[in-house]
């Protein structure tokens, strides 16, 4: 996690990251690792990072250029009877 951190890598990139390494270390669950460690970025804290390789420096920079998801309540709501009317 340390070097995904360090190299700023986000999202598919991350993803690949991963799997690389699952394929060098000739790791057969992949997707069980991928699925892992990547819940494990999302929830990586500065009380966390001990033993990564990282400073609170690396991840606050890492943490800023994340990705931005767009929130479902942000999105305009369907309007059901809308729906109905144009079919």
């Amino acid at each position: 996690m340390g070097l995904i951190v360090k190299e700023g890598l986000h999202d598919k990139q991350a993803e690949d990251y991963i799997e690389r390494f699952c394929q060098t270390s000739n790791i057969k669950e992949t997707d069980k690792l991928t699925a892992m460690t990547l819940a494990d970025l999302e929830a990586l804290h500065p009380g966390a990072i001990v033993g990564l390789g990282i400073t609170e420096s690396q991840l606050k920079t890492w943490i800023e250029k994340k990705p931005k998801m767009t929130s479902l309540k942000s999105q305009k709501p369907v309007n059901p009877e809308s729906k109905n009317a144009a079919q």
